[in-house]
């Protein structure tokens, strides 16, 4: 009956050590799925805004539409005035006060 008994402690810690690493390694998936769902919308925010004719920051130039940028023809991603060329997945909005 022991014997049993201990077997059965076994198998129940051996399932739990399973089912935590199963729990931990979902954990870590679904961080990395919002963490990326998250980069898209704000990258969606930035295009959206610059075809707003908002301003952005790109390095240290402000770029808007009103300033003479538009995206290059076979680039979704970069925008350019026929002399600055910017990726604009890496700029951000411009607040004003």
């Amino acid at each position: 009956m022991e014997k049993i008994n201990e077997e059965c402690k076994k198998e129940k810690e051996k399932f739990f050590s399973i089912l935590k690493r199963v729990i931990f390694t979902l954990t870590i998936i679904l961080i990395f799925l919002l963490l990326i769902k998250y980069q898209r919308d704000n990258e969606q925010k930035i295009i959206d805004a610059f075809n707003d004719n908002k301003e952005l920051i790109c390095k240290s130039s402000i770029v808007s539409l009103s300033k003479g940028y538009k995206f290059e023809k076979n680039s979704e991603d970069l925008i350019s005035n026929g002399v600055d060329i910017f990726n604009i997945k890496r700029c951000t909005l411009r607040y004003e006060d």
